[in-house]
């Protein structure tokens, strides 16, 4: 999965980047405290960049693992859970 940054920008206390899916074209945004070394450059790469790749690949990840949505439905539909 490729991404482009749209924009950086400083609000108050936080960071906020702004990225584009280069396939879908859909827009994200990404928020990151101030103060707590998310713009800190890890092997030449600010540590957000490495976050913002992480969950990516994460969400890519789920989205294509296989899962019976109407096999656990059927399962648990109408039954009565005790806490």
């Amino acid at each position: 999965m490729e991404f482009e940054i749209i924009k950086i920008e400083k609000q108050k206390q936080r960071m906020s980047i702004e990225i584009e899916i280069i396939e879908t074209r859909e827009r994200k945004k990404y928020g990151y405290p101030l103060g707590e070394g998310w713009e800190v450059e890890i092997n030449k790469e600010p540590r957000f960049l490495r976050d913002i790749k992480k969950k990516l690949s994460e969400e890519e990840e789920i989205e294509s693992s296989d899962l019976d949505v109407s096999k656990i439905n059927n399962s648990l539909m109408g039954k009565k859970i005790k806490l």
